[in-house]
């Protein structure tokens, strides 16, 4: 109910705002509809905290699933598809205007920005694919140090990493289990987001000394990244559309930072994923 009221409440400001002009909008203008789908790295490059081993998604049975996927996602009809690859990166532009002349399948990565994003853009007959991502290093001096200078600190941190792995090997096994929608519908669950964002939030209480803010740093550069992704994504947006509607693309790690400023930004209207994936007609 307050979820409700909450955002009953952002669209009478935004038509208040609306009439006073405020934000460079249009009377009339309504919020652009964007919607997220976290994900997990299919060929995983090595630069998380912790990784997972996923399959082989060049499977027959995975390719089926994958196509299932695509069918699901083109019901919210995006006209835009933001990837997790560098803001301004041409070559993988470049790459999808490769794969679009001939879209076989059998020629694409076997990484969810190819598998899903160049996969279902082709479907949908985008000219393009929009990178969005802003590459940051989210390890500050200051933790290296914090835990150089404090070996209960390590020991925490490895700790930590520890039980992250033993988490994500779970979810190798609920993977393993289910069909590739089904998989990405449990990790888009409010307890996976919540469950991932809290581990930062953890880090930042237990990662300090009082002349080190070592997991406040952290933590600070990564709203700083999800922030920049957020600039990237008003960048690509052409508010001026009222068919505008964007489909994200990205780590699951990024979900809940990105949905609060979806949710919280008046020229955007931010849709559940899951509607989507759980959908059967």
């Amino acid at each position: 109910m307050f979820k409700t009221l909450n955002k009953m409440i952002r669209r009478l400001v935004f038509a208040l705002l609306m009439m006073h002009g405020i934000h460079g909008f249009s009377q009339g203008s309504q919020p652009v509809k964007v919607m997220l789908l976290g994900t997990y790295h299919m060929v995983n490059p090595g630069l998380d905290m912790a990784n997972m081993k996923a399959d082989d998604v060049t499977t027959a049975k995975r390719q089926a699933e994958l196509e299932d996927l695509a069918i699901l996602l083109a019901k919210f009809q995006p006209t835009k598809i933001a990837i997790e690859a560098s803001y301004g990166d041409s070559i993988m532009v470049k790459r999808y205007l490769q794969y679009i002349e001939h879209k076989n399948p059998d020629s694409l990565k076997a990484n969810e920005i190819y598998q899903i994003g160049f996969r279902l853009a082709a479907k949908l007959n985008h000219t393009t694919i929009h990178p969005v991502d802003y590459r940051l290093n989210i390890q500050p001096e200051s933790l290296e140090q914090l835990m150089a200078n404090h070996p209960d600190k390590a020991q925490y941190m490895q700790a930590m990493m520890t039980t992250i792995q033993d988490s994500i090997s779970n979810w190798e096994n609920i993977l393993y289990k289910k069909t590739i929608s089904e998989f990405l519908a449990f990790m888009n669950s409010n307890l996976l987001v919540e469950l991932s964002h809290s581990l930062y939030l953890d880090m930042t209480k237990e990662l300090w000394a009082p002349d080190n803010y070592g997991g406040a740093k952290m933590l600070s550069l990564w709203y700083e990244r999800n922030v920049m992704i957020f600039q990237n994504l008003i960048r690509i947006t052409d508010f001026d559309n009222p068919e505008e509607r964007i489909l994200v693309i990205f780590g699951q790690g990024h979900s809940k930072i990105l949905r609060d400023l979806f949710q919280d930004a008046a020229y955007y209207e931010d849709v559940e994923v899951i509607d989507y994936l759980l959908a059967r007609n």
